[in-house]
């Protein structure tokens, strides 16, 4: 199997309920993957629901997504202690030096929105 992209996650840790942030985003062509309590609070887990084969793509929309949020589930955003995309990969054995990059553009635009980066590399599995 091939290194390639899986999806973007956003992830956003809260101490108000994430109801209206959940049905907002939900709303606007969000999917909500997880719900949990999270120490005093909440974690949420969303995705868009149009994937895309690359990154960028995908965060525009998911940034397009919470710059429209207004309200309770606006006020739930702005207050979240963790707003966080997580870049996901399947990774194999090929090819030799996988690169994707992000453009200085999509930087300034997740660094605007005070949102966090990480990447998540999901191993090889041998089949049981």
């Amino acid at each position: 199997m091939d290194t390639h992209y899986l999806n973007t996650d956003l992830d956003v840790v809260t101490s108000v309920d994430p109801a209206p942030l959940v049905a907002a985003i939900e709303a606007r062509g969000g999917s909500v993957m997880a719900v949990q309590p999270e120490g005093s609070g909440w974690r949420a887990v969303f995705e868009i629901n149009a994937q895309h084969d690359l990154p960028e793509p995908t965060i525009h929309a998911l940034l397009d997504l919470v710059g429209s949020l207004d309200g309770e589930a606006g006020a739930a955003w702005t207050g979240a202690q963790v707003r966080e995309l997580n870049i996901g990969y399947d990774c194999g054995d090929g090819p030799w030096g996988f690169h994707q990059s992000l453009s200085p553009s999509t930087l300034a635009r997740i660094a605007a929105a005070n949102v966090g980066l990480r990447w998540t590399l999901y191993p090889e599995r041998s089949p049981v």
